[in-house]
């Protein structure tokens, strides 16, 4: 669906068809290390992947495999289904690591009699020259076999890590976000956990004193029972509900937790992106276990044969320091754990600031958010800081063992008194050198393992997660419940709903019995009985937070059913509260994947008003919407979103609140033209609503209170049953008596019954005596046969609008926002920029080709200290492998007698043991330099990143998607914090090994220089090659991986949506493609990694042979202590070609990361925060006094101007209402007051200070706003109110300000009161009630200028009426400015402003506004209907109370 072509590989993949001699030396990559050695490489350059690699192929093997074993009655059935998938192939790996093994071991044999025959016959021996090629040979097939052995793990490892990323993003179409399940957990394996056991012990007893206050409460319920009264009560309806005073309307409150909700974005990308990478590294290293134990038996068996008893207690010395590694790795992925788990809490903290990075600067939120973040970051890196220092201990115990095992080996065996010999000292050394591979790898393999371990351990836990499963759901697809068959027979019932109760948590399986009662408790819909019938309109209402909302979700199947039975038939459409909106152009999010149809998409277009919006949108329908629509209004979201529900052919709708995010006159055409239009006729519509005036035109209303359906049926049938709907819209007052602050009381709940034959009459009375009745009505013949008849109110409602005009006049208004010729050359414009592709909003990420330069590892450098510490860490790499070398050299000299004579055995030994201990201080202090600079570089280079994305533009967000930014925060981060260290370590000792093993060795034999020049240019070449290759490749991995996160961060946010439309299939499908494509590349990069291992093992194979050619050939001129010592250099240098080029490919990889970081960190910024120098005082702004200067904007360089050359002085004190079209520039000029988009033209004063002039911080510091999208943080409530304790509002402050929002009674029947936590995404809290806790925090900031923007459009109308009246008394002194939607909240303005394409076209009083009858704001009065359009004139005439 998205606007975006996606490009993925198309080239064949070379390898299925390759010869057997390409496969082995890896031939079949040459093609495409050549072609990126010509070219910067794209993704269609690399191979396509293998059919039994593709993410589609793996998913559906993976299903079968879980179906087999649970049919087997498997418990681990993912453990199960991975290893049958994956295992056969894996261990075919087993053959390549033998060989390599054998090759391996069989090296120090044919060193030793290589040697011996130095020692004995001087090369003479043709038998010599055997072992000379014996070298190449060994050195053949270990590195042939070592470089299969990867690629097979390798591949396995990449299977699994596509397998495992479909498998979360599958899992997370199906569970439930807004529950709290257990917290991951990620102990080791084995792990004792007695905290856990006092837990239970604990719980247990909870349960028994719960188990007491339930029998205590259950008898307080009988003796009430038994007081209740008889049915003749009177009163019985107040005692059922029906009087209950409320406080922000109380849902019934959860008892469950809700501090921790692991399913939360920041969880699952570090599932997807880091734990899938980490088990795929783990598994790669799992051979390397048996082949270390073969090598460390057959190594010590020939160890001790050479060296006897002094080589027992060698060994015996090497075993002693095994725990002390055993303690290391443990302490190593304790640490490794802790990080992942801040990592989690991290990037959730990031994803939340960017969610609400609106919010966030309109608030001057930024430096607090910053310093949030930055302690999450302190506990990180702390434990990042204890790893980087283990690792440090760990690197030392690896390089010191060795030297430590031989000097006590050395030292016992002179001691008894013999004599060092070549032969016999450095083939000891080769075998302890060889002791060493796995001693080094076996300690990465356990790391890597229990990693991977952990990182399996997370992902089972996620995927074993509770679900929304169908059993769960009841939903009826054409088939019936299972045993409900007769209760589903009458075709005229489309749902059925039967005493059901809904909680959002569920019944969880691991909860106890004695807990039942709470869950029960805390239902959020209980005992609903419901059935709705085809083809008719039902219209919700109730009040905030009642659980309208909640209906729609349970007939979804999206909230978990506690009891009772649901029966759905026929395919649903829904439209949230919330509209979600992906990053897709506006065709693309109507269509959602459904077949285009001209005809009905126009259509749909008309009837849901978005003509207009389409003719000014740079490229039409096909303009790029941002993610979430930043770059829409309110507005144009919801009617999108109502218009993808429209377009779709599914027979039952769900719209929620979708009006009250549009103009009234807008509103009013929706409703007559789309959900009473001819597109919904034959459809069931079920709307949730708080514009009650449309309620007459319902087939059935449903009204719910705290959970409950207290009233049902047609608006006739309910006005006569005593709900009174007049005094609900015209804030009649009358019989709700004094109200105490913050005890709201609702009409329709505070009613008395009447007769039928009263009711009657006050209708009659109503309709003919009060002109102000809310609408003319008519009453047809109801389902009991009784009759109903009202005159409509024929005469004109007052002179000053002429309301018998045409209604097709009105309705045309809607769409003559621009003139024909307006609309001519826009659309040819549109026409323009559609062929060019035009109106991209979100660019293609950038990424750098070329080489990694030198001012990324500066840039680094820098961040660690600087150059001197730079310094510091080369000098002592050097000394440290420099000491290492000459440690060999001292033996060399030892062992040769002529070199120093008369020198004692102790003196050696003393020097041996010195040099040693030099290697070891050096290393020590190298390694703890190295970690803790890698950790100030990663403090500084986030906190760089953080700073800059905080203070950057709003445009920087609207055109980089959340993904893109999150995956620098997490996988670029991570290679930043965990890659670097190792692998610029690893480097730096290999490049200076290599460059003076080699000089060493040209001492000893200089013919040695020809070869080893020749084959150094080989070897420069093919790295030259490789490089190339791997970085663009490298780049493209890293390109390719924010899609997928981008494209899972969308889905999770219109889980909702997704699933009513039952569309996840199309989702799988492209986050599949989107992994093949990532797949790809990493699949590339590994066959160029092997193409290169060969290649470059082969060449450090062809050193060893000619570095023992010279010898046999100098023999007589050279001793053999020296030629030892050379072969012996030579056999180490050979491995290290190939580890230097790993580790450089695996740092330059690294460093692209960096290179990412670096870009973000040179965002352009907003203007400063703070400008002391033009700072107002404190007091700033005393009067609120604000004046327009003939100001223009435009939101980016080339796009046309949003504002132009408006001008208009507003008082102190007064209260602005801000009218306009769609797109008429309403939004844009308030985030013009707080800059969040600055003038290109003009200025604007704020008590005569130009706020262009002051910084950011010291302007929105000083204003509030109430949003149109509420948000709530994560945190407590205090945290909401008063964020970061900026305020420093006392708790009485605080519990007075949430009585004048109506909250008060809510939060104090939470647990925890103000310090009670709210779940992420706010899910237990209506988006009525989020936007009374953002009321809330206005009022807890007593700005001196308020901006509403449509702050209560979620609010039912009688929670709206007392809003205002809160927003003008508590505000009565402050400057007001709203925007409205809904014409009666602006009516009783002081002045109304009106915009039209960016243009000021009225400003004046209501009242003479509406006396021009060409002007804007009539025009809109009008379109409201003719009732309601005279309730605003009189409004406006100061003839009613403002509040409709």
């Amino acid at each position: 669906m998205s606007s975006k072509k996606l490009s993925f590989s198309e080239r064949p993949n070379p390898e299925a068809k390759a010869n057997p001699f390409s496969r082995l030396f890896y031939g079949w990559v040459t093609p495409l290390v050549t072609l990126g050695n010509r070219k910067f490489l794209d993704q269609e350059d690399l191979f396509s992947l293998n059919d039994i690699d593709r993410c589609d192929f793996l998913s559906k093997r993976y299903s079968r495999e879980i179906k087999n074993a649970r049919k087997e009655g498997v418990e681990e059935v993912h453990t199960w289904a991975a290893k049958k998938m994956f295992l056969k192939y894996y261990l075919t790996a087993f053959w390549p690591k033998l060989l390599a093994t054998i090759a391996l071991l069989g090296s120090p044999f044919i060193l030793q009699y290589y040697l011996e025959d130095l020692e004995t016959h001087k090369g003479s021996n043709n038998r010599t020259l055997w072992y000379v090629f014996g070298f190449l040979i060994t050195g053949f097939f270990s590195s042939l076999g070592e470089q299969h052995h990867v690629g097979i793990t390798i591949d396995t490892g990449l299977r699994l890590r596509a397998t495992l990323i479909d498998q979360i993003f599958k899992k997370s179409l199906k569970i439930n976000l807004k529950a709290s399940p257990p917290k991951i957990d990620v102990s080791m394996p084995g792990q004792k956990k007695k905290p856990d056991d006092k837990q239970k012990k604990k719980g247990k007893e909870k349960e028994k004193k719960k188990e007491k206050k339930k029998d205590k409460e259950k008898d307080k319920v009988s003796d009430k029972s038994k007081e209740s009264p008889s049915p003749q009560d009177p009163n019985k309806d107040k005692k059922n509900g029906f009087d209950k005073k409320i406080d922000g309307n109380v849902d019934k409150i959860k008892k469950v937790d809700t501090k921790a909700n692991p399913q939360t974005l920041g969880l699952i990308v570090n599932l997807m992106s880091n734990d899938t990478f980490t088990l795929m590294m783990g598994i790669i290293f799992l051979h390397q276990f048996w082949s270390g134990l073969v090598i460390l038996v057959v190594s010590i068996t020939m160890y001790i044969k050479l060296l006897g008893w002094s080589g027992f207690f060698g060994i015996v010395t090497m075993i002693l320091l095994f725990p002390i590694n055993g303690l290391i790795m443990q302490k190593l992925t304790k640490f490794y754990s802790n990080v992942m788990l801040q990592v989690d809490s991290r990037v959730k903290l990031i994803n939340e600031m960017i969610n609400a990075i609106k919010l966030v600067k309109l608030y001057a939120w930024e430096k607090l958010f910053n310093k949030k973040i930055s302690d999450v970051r302190e506990t990180e890196l702390k434990q990042i800081k204890n790893q980087a220092v283990t690792r440090v201990f760990m690197i030392l115990v690896w390089t010191c063992q060795p030297l430590i095992v031989a000097t006590i080996t050395f030292l016992i065996y002179v001691g008894w008194g013999n004599d060092l010999k070549a032969s016999i000292v450095f083939t000891a050394i080769a075998f302890l050198n060889i002791m060493g591979l796995p001693l080094i790898f076996v300690p990465y393999a356990i790391a890597a393992y229990v990693q991977g371990l952990v990182s399996w351990k997370r992902i089972k836990q996620f995927l074993n997660s509770k679900e929304l499963g169908e059993s769960e759901r009841q939903l009826q697809n054409n088939r019936l419940e299972k045993g409900k068959e007769d209760d589903f027979k009458d075709e005229d019932i489309i749902i059925k709903i039967r005493g059901a109760s809904f909680n959002w948590e569920g019944v969880r399986e691991e909860q106890e019995e004695t807990d039942m009662y709470e869950i029960l408790e805390s239902e959020t819909l209980d005992g609903i009985t419901l059935d709705i019938l085809p083809q008719m309109l039902t219209m919700v209402v109730g009040p905030v937070g009642s659980g309208k909302s909640a209906l729609l979700s349970a007939i979804l199947g999206e909230i978990p059913k506690t009891g009772g039975s649901i029966n759905v038939k026929g395919s649903m459409a829904y439209s949230p509260q919330e509209p979600w909106i992906q990053n897709a152009t506006v065709k693309d999010n109507i269509l959602l994947y459904n077949e285009m149809n001209n005809n009905r998409y126009d259509k749909v277009i008309k009837c849901c008003a978005l003509e207009p919006d389409l003719n000014i949108l740079p490229a039409g329908d096909l303009t790029e919407i941002g993610e979430k629509g930043v770059n829409l209004s309110g507005g144009q979201k919801a009617r999108i979103s109502l218009a993808r529900t429209v377009y779709t052919d599914n027979n039952i709708l769900l719209l929620d609140d979708p009006l009250s995010a549009v103009d009234s006159h807008v509103g009013k055409h929706i409703f007559d033209n789309c959900i009473k239009g001819e597109l919904l006729k034959t459809k069931t519509v079920i709307l949730v609503t708080h514009q009650l005036q449309y309620l007459p035109q319902a087939d059935d209303i449903i009204v719910i209170n705290q959970g409950k359906i207290i009233e049902r049926g047609t608006y006739q049938e309910l006005m006569i049953r005593g709900f009174d709907f007049n005094s609900i819209v015209e804030n009649n007052e009358k019989g709700k008596g004094k109200q105490g602050a913050g005890k709201m009381q609702l009409d329709y709940t505070n009613l008395s019954k009447k007769t039928v034959g009263d009711q009657k009459q006050k209708l009659v009375d109503d309709s003919s005596s009060d002109s102000d009745t809310l609408l003319d009505l008519n009453l047809q013949k109801t389902d009991r046969g009784e009759e109903f008849e009202l005159e409509e109110n024929k005469e004109p409602v007052n002179a000053w609008i002429n309301l018998n005009d045409d209604q097709d006049l009105i309705e045309k208004e809607i769409y003559t926002v621009m003139n024909e010729e307006d609309i001519r050359i826009k659309k040819q414009q549109q026409m323009d920029l559609k062929d060019n592709a035009g109106a991209v909003l979100i660019d293609e990420e950038a990424r750098k080709r070329g080489a990694v330069k030198w001012k990324y590892y500066k840039f680094y450098i820098i961040a660690a200290g600087g150059i001197f510490i730079g310094f510091l860490v080369f000098f002592g790499s050097f000394l440290s492998i420099f000491s290492s070398l000459f440690n060999q050299y001292w033996l060399a000299i030892w062992i040769d007698e002529d070199t120093l004579p008369n020198k004692s055995t102790a003196w050696f030994l003393t020097i041996y043991i010195l040099i040693g201990v030099f290697r070891i201080a050096i290393e020590t202090v190298k390694g703890i330099i190295m970690a803790f600079g890698s950790v100030k570089a990663s403090r500084n280079i986030h906190n760089s990143v953080l700073n800059r994305i905080m203070k950057a533009p709003m445009s920087f967000f609207d055109t980089t998607p959340a993904g893109r930014i999150l995956n620098r925060f997490n996988k670029d981060q991570f290679d930043c914090d965990i890659m670097i260290f190792p692998h610029m370590d690893g480097f730096l000792s290999t490049c200076i090994t290599i460059i003076l093993t080699l000089l060493a060795i040209a001492s000893v034999t200089p013919l040695f220089l020809i070869p080893a020049i020749l084959l150094g240019i080989v070897y420069y070449k093919v790295l030259q090659y490789y490089r190339s290759t791997n970085r663009d490749i490298k780049r493209l991995e890293n390109v390719s991986r924010s899609p997928i996160i981008n494209n899972f961060s969308a889905v999770l946010n219109g889980l909702p949506v997704i699933r009513s439309y039952k569309i996840q299939g199309v989702f799988k499908k492209k986050s599949r493609e989107l992994v093949n494509k990532n797949s790809a590349a990493i699949y590339c990069e590994w066959g160029c990694n092997r193409w290169l291992g060969v290649r470059v093992e082969l060449i450090g194979t062809f050193l060893v042979f000619f570095a023992a050619l010279f010898i046999w050939i100098a023999a007589d001129s050279l001793g053999v202590a020296f030629a030892g010592l050379a072969l012996s250099y030579s056999m180490q240098v050979s491995a290290l070609f190939n580890w230097v080029v790993r580790n450089f490919a695996e740092l330059e990889k690294a460093m692209n990361s960096i290179e990412r970081l670096r870009q973000y960190s040179r965002v352009k910024t907003e203007k400063p925060y703070e400008i002391p120098e033009t700072a107002p005082g404190k007091e700033w702004p005393e009067n609120g006094f604000i004046e327009f200067k003939n100001i223009s904007m435009r939101y980016r360089e080339g796009l046309d101007p949003v504002l132009k050359k408006v001008s208009a002085k507003i008082k102190s004190n007064e209260k602005i209402g801000i009218v306009g079209r769609t797109g008429s520039g309403k939004s844009s000029l308030v985030l013009c007051i707080f800059r969040i988009v600055e003038l290109f033209e003009g200025k604007i004063l704020i008590d005569g200070v130009d706020i262009s002039t002051i910084g950011l911080h010291e302007l929105r510091g000083k204003l509030s706003i109430i949003p149109q999208d509420p948000v709530l943080f994560t945190g407590t409530i205090r945290d909401n109110l008063d964020p970061f304790g900026e305020l420093k509002r006392s708790d009485k402050e605080l519990w007075t300000i949430l009585e004048q929002v109506y909250l008060k009674e809510k939060i104090q029947s939470l647990e925890n009161k103000l310090d009670q936590e709210i779940s992420q995404e706010s899910s237990n809290f209506s988006v009525g009630e989020k936007q009374l806790f953002c009321l809330a925090r206005a009022l807890a900031r007593k700005s001196k200028i308020l901006i509403l923007d449509e702050a209560t459009a979620s609010v039912d109308t009688e929670t709206d009426t007392l809003i205002q009246k809160t927003i003008r008394k508590q505000f009565k002194d402050c400057t007001m400015i709203t925007i409205a939607h809904r014409l009666n909240t602006i009516m009783d303005s002081d002045r109304i402003i009106g915009l039209e394409k960016g243009e000021l076209v009225e400003f004046d009083t209501p009242k003479r506004l509406l006396q021009n009858q060409e002007g804007l704001l009539t025009a809109m009065v009008l379109k409201t209907g003719k009732e309601n359009a005279k309730k605003l004139k009189d409004i406006a005439y100061g003839k009613k109370k403002k509040y409709l």
